[in-house]
């Protein structure tokens, strides 16, 4: 095949509508394109096994296969291929019916030209690698998701939709026993300030809707009743239309332990600080209380005034 040109796989059997597709080919000026043939679906998968192939014209009915099973057949073959079904029946159910199918686009034979085949084929292309740009990032969100270290949930207002594998370690739950379920149902009643843990969720989920992104911390409990201290970061976010939270959960518990002991050590370090402290004023204060005796007495003063000090 020729180099720096996308090939296309004509599946046909009737030779005349073969020539009619070459011919509109010609007219039509797609130089982009090298057109090949197959005519039975046999022929198709063994060339589809020996090139690639960026786009297939596809009459459904062949020797060897027919209807939808035809489109079937191709796509487990090349899934990354797009595909124009060409079709004998103008029939809108037949039509829908190879779009649910995984065709990109259809044509009624006898019913289209040179020009309407060259926009149907850059349509049908354009749409496949958009799909496959739109699974992408399917793929990579979703393997971010669940690989995120943080629990990550979808809300839907104040309940939980979906969450990520980190979510069902931290919580100690399965999905279902966190999804449908509210994040008051994994606190202890109240939280460290004293409030009521579901009329304070509720407070930050409804700014949270209203556009106020919100980071706070949180005590959780775990499904065992475990409790464990959290930050918490809430953004709404819009999906087809609809408005939903995503919730990001981190443990921060082994920090905050941390960060107590420090308190703590710095506490205690203040303690001794001050009792060192104490104990040079003592001496200074018995070195002056000596000197002053010993010169009552007429006799020279034991500690000077810098050694006082």
């Amino acid at each position: 095949m020729t180099e720096n040109k996308l090939n296309v796989l004509l599946v046909e059997d009737d030779p005349g509508d073969v020539r009619l597709v070459q011919e509109m080919f010609k007219v039509s000026g797609a130089k982009e394109y090298e057109l090949s043939v197959a005519g039975t679906l046999d022929d198709a998968i063994d060339a589809l096994r020996k090139d690639r192939f960026i786009a297939i014209l596809l009459d459904l009915n062949l020797p060897d296969s027919s209807g939808v099973n035809t489109i079937k057949s191709i796509r487990g073959n090349c899934s990354e291929c797009a595909v124009v079904v060409l079709t004998g029946m103008d029939d809108e159910t037949v039509a829908m019916e190879t779009l649910k199918t995984g065709a990109e686009d259809f044509l009624v034979k006898g019913k289209f030209d040179a020009s309407l085949l060259k926009r149907s084929l850059r349509y049908a292309i354009a749409r496949k690698l958009a799909g496959k740009k739109l699974h992408e990032s399917v793929i990579k969100y979703k393997t971010l998701f669940d690989n995120a270290g943080d629990a990550i949930f979808l809300m839907s207002d104040s309940t939980f939709l979906d969450c990520n594998f980190s979510t069902l370690k931290m919580f100690g739950v399965s999905r279902e026993q966190i999804l449908g379920q509210s994040p008051y149902r994994f606190s202890p009643p109240l939280q460290p300030d004293g409030r009521d843990s579901k009329e304070k969720a509720m407070e930050k989920i409804k700014a949270a809707l209203d556009g106020q992104t919100q980071f706070f911390e949180w005590k959780h409990s775990k499904l065992d009743g475990t409790l464990f201290d959290a930050e918490v970061a809430l953004n709404r976010i819009k999906v087809d239309g609809q408005i939903y939270l995503q919730a990001i959960v981190r443990d921060v518990t082994d920090r905050k332990n941390i960060e107590s002991k420090l308190i703590e050590q710095l506490d205690e370090l203040k303690r001794w600080q001050g009792v060192v402290l104490e104990r040079e004023e003592r001496v200074i204060e018995l070195k002056n209380e000596v000197d002053e005796l010993l010169l009552r007495l007429r006799e020279p003063a034991k500690y000077d005034q810098e050694d006082a000090k």
